[in-house]
């Protein structure tokens, strides 16, 4: 098992008024940096001749972590609370970024969209109210660090996951099936489900080893099924063979932000909700069935789909919800 030390990238957010207190933050963070867990970053590291908007919003989409730096000026600013904030909510709730809120100054915060998470300081004590702002800082960094190590844990799971993919013996029989053939049409046929993902790291990570599920469950079922083999595509290799991959059923996998094959079959009045926190998709495209399903995040995808396959009735009773059509 491979050991994950990754160096994670921090975004802040914040009001240009509170630099100093970012600047101080910045100290406390520095031994995350020499140990190479964090590379942090905000917007006056933006040299001249660069736009303002697309640099930012960059970091902001590639960040692993996303501090707001909360006070009076941050409530304030339009920027920092639409476009910034808003856009690393919508991160937070896909599973790409962890949002934590820092209450530097203390200001009306518990109602904001940001209110739900977990703020720091400790109770969500502004620093500057902090008889020693240097022991508020400390336990601003001690409760980042921490965040770091669940990430670090969460990759660790997320790799164990894939390397459960790769070691799928299906892989073995597909790779034999298309021996000097390199059409995908060479290994479908009227008895495979297509099992879509997204192209991105966190499809390929979480998404994935959800479909390799649903495969085996596919492969094992046999007859009398009309359905009983499986094949894992990502959406790019999908739209590539559009031609031969829509003669057969389709179950998308994954969150209309990273699956174009999920975002195509979201279409209101198809689109429902399945459980809480879980939605689903369906249609019918020249009379074979395709359906999708997502949760809010990914883990809720994730999980959504476990649930179904430990009912005693598996695949059955899960395109049963799923695959309405």
């Amino acid at each position: 098992m491979v050991v994950l030390k990754p160096r994670f990238e921090l975004f802040y957010s914040y009001a240009h008024t509170d630099e100093v207190l970012r600047d101080q933050l910045e100290k406390h963070l520095s031994l995350l940096k020499r140990e190479k867990l964090i590379r942090t970053w905000h917007d006056r590291r933006i040299v001249g001749g660069l736009e303002l908007d697309p640099e930012i919003l960059s970091h902001l989409e590639t960040a692993d972590i996303i501090l707001l730096l909360v006070t009076p000026d941050f409530m304030a600013s339009v920027y920092c609370y639409t476009k910034e904030m808003e856009r690393a909510l919508k991160r937070h709730d896909l599973g790409l970024a962890r949002v934590i809120p820092i209450i530097l100054r203390d200001v009306d915060w518990k109602t904001a969209p940001f209110g739900k998470l977990l703020a720091l300081p400790t109770d969500g004590k502004a620093v500057t109210l902090w008889p020693n702002r240097d022991e508020a800082f400390t336990n601003v960094a001690r409760g980042i660090r921490k965040s770091i190590m669940d990430l670090i844990e969460q990759r660790q799971q997320e790799l164990k996951s894939l390397e459960r993919t790769v070691s799928n013996p299906n892989y073995t029989s597909d790779l034999r099936t298309l021996e000097g053939k390199y059409n995908l049409a060479d290994v479908l046929n009227k008895e495979t489900v297509v099992l879509v993902i997204g192209n991105t790291v966190v499809a390929e990570l979480v998404d994935r080893p959800v479909a390799e599920r649903l495969r085996d469950e596919i492969d094992r079922r046999g007859k009398p099924y009309p359905y009983r083999r499986g094949i894992v595509l990502t959406s790019d290799t999908w739209k590539l063979a559009a031609n031969e991959v829509q003669r057969c059923p389709i179950i998308s996998i994954g969150g209309p932000s990273i699956n174009s094959a999920t975002k195509e079959l979201n279409v209101p009045p198809n689109s429902y909700t399945v459980i809480p926190g879980v939605h689903g998709a369906y249609r019918k495209h020249n009379g074979v069935a395709q359906a999708a399903l997502w949760g809010d995040g990914a883990r809720n995808t994730q999980t959504s789909v476990e649930h179904y396959m430990k009912r005693s009735d598996g695949l059955r009773a899960f395109l049963a919800i799923i695959w309405p059509a």
